[in-house]
């Protein structure tokens, strides 16, 4: 997941898992703009009418890392725009269960 200031694009939050996603870090990635980041992300952002209200929207936009894929969603709430990435459903690969989590083998 990532998290920017809605107005000016700027990264201000990351998960440390977003590396394996986009190759870079939480920590470089935390104050730069996301068009630095994730070019066709930004480019698709700037192109939604995203209100102050929590309104979710399924980006085009294709990502693959490996043989895995991700669907891109974003919403915008108090200020903060949150873009995150879910793993597409592989039916080759198996889940495993770990609690009340159920988290997707890549």
């Amino acid at each position: 997941m990532l998290v920017l200031d809605a107005d000016t694009q700027r990264i201000v939050g990351a998960s440390n898992n977003q590396q394996n996603i986009l190759g870079v870090s939480a920590n470089a990635a935390l104050g730069a703009p996301l068009a630095d980041i994730a070019r066709d992300i930004a480019k698709e952002l700037s192109s939604l009418a995203l209100e102050v209200s929590v309104v979710h929207e399924v980006l085009d936009t294709a990502l693959h890392v490996g043989d895995a894929g991700f669907d891109i969603t974003t919403h915008t709430h108090d200020g903060y725009q949150f873009i995150e990435f879910i793993p597409k459903k592989d039916p080759c690969k198996t889940d495993r269960d770990a609690g009340s989590m159920r988290y997707y083998r890549l």
